[in-house]
């Protein structure tokens, strides 16, 4: 590795830099407000905002993946056969069109997609509680986070499943329950703060971000039946997107920089790393040309569900000292 990769960054309390963080990881759900201020007064623009989100950011996100799973031999070797995972679930598809099954796996997949959503920013919750050196409170982030980023998601299916859900049976239950473990929340941090402890300002300043987010997301997609789903994605999973780019870029460049193979060249440079997402992403689109029954959208299902799986496997940081050394922790 070269002398630039292993300088400390800026502060111990960013996983990167100050910079760094907050336009990528802090800052990036910024970006879910914007396209929802762009759906929201132009719905013209919907359409072509899903096929630049999907096709530039999204896809080559997932197959991102594949720069340190597929493309690194010490990966390989330590997740083996489990690789080969990615086959039947490409498969998946095909079967689900030709059994006429397109909508439960259509359900199925929102549902771990926005899950997968949830984990990755308790993800980012946790680097910053170890960068940070903040060893308590873990279960009420947890539950914080995964509650109020799963409870808005339900409202909209249950909405978009032409289940009432605007009464104060449903959306009533739940707006209390939020707002009910948002006041838990602020007052935990304003125990903290009385009692001059130190504040975890980069976690709270991302919590205080999605947390609306999706709750915003709901109410604007919920006003448009044809793209509502669309303008939920979107905005919920375009800064997600950005922020996995950049720390998988910076774990390839610390990890990979220097060494041989597929996955040292890709660490060369951003653009390499990004080219081969996207390029992953054209192929599999060519081979759908295969399955015409299919289409291309369907038979992306299979690396998307392989891309939630391998996460859950490669970010540990607990007992992983080459990924603890990469990410800086």
């Amino acid at each position: 590795m070269s002398a630039t990769v292993l300088t400390v960054s800026d502060s111990p309390k960013w996983i990167i830099s100050r910079r760094d963080d907050l336009l990528w990881f802090v800052g990036a759900p910024i970006l879910g407000y914007v396209a929802l201020a762009i759906m929201f007064g132009a719905r013209s623009w919907g359409y072509p905002l899903y096929v630049i989100w999907w096709s530039f950011i999204n896809l080559p996100h997932i197959f991102g993946t594949a720069s340190r799973t597929y493309f690194d031999k010490t990966e390989r070797a330590k997740l083996s056969r489990f690789l080969w995972l990615i086959v039947p679930l490409t498969l998946i598809p095909i079967a689900a069109a030709k059994s006429n099954l397109i909508v439960p796996l259509f359900i199925f997949s929102v549902f771990w997609g926005n899950w997968h959503v949830a984990k990755q920013h308790f993800g980012f919750v946790m680097l910053y509680k170890r960068k940070n050196g903040e060893r308590v409170d873990i279960t009420i982030d947890k539950w914080f986070v995964l509650v109020s980023q799963t409870l808005p998601f339900l409202m909209f299916v249950l909405w978009y499943l032409s289940i009432p859900v605007f009464g104060r049976e449903v959306l009533g239950v739940a707006l209390l329950l939020q707002l009910l473990l948002l006041g838990i929340y602020i007052r935990r941090q304003i125990v903290k703060y009385r009692a001059e402890e130190e504040m975890n300002w980069p976690k709270l300043m991302l919590l205080a971000l999605i947390t609306p987010l999706h709750w915003l997301a709901f109410f604007v997609a919920s006003r448009d039946l044809v793209n509502g789903m669309f303008i939920f994605t979107i905005a919920t999973n375009i800064g997600h997107a950005l922020q996995y780019h950049r720390l998988t870029w910076f774990h390839n460049k610390n990890r990979f920089q220097g060494q041989g193979g597929l996955s040292g060249l890709l660490s060369q440079n951003a653009g390499f790393y990004y080219l081969a997402g996207f390029g992953l992403y054209l192929v599999f689109v060519g081979s759908s040309k295969l399955f015409p029954s299919v289409g291309s959208e369907l038979i992306l299902t299979g690396p998307t569900f392989m891309h939630y799986v391998l996460d859950t496997k490669i970010w540990r940081v607990r007992g992983d000292q080459d990924l603890a050394r990469a990410l800086r922790l």
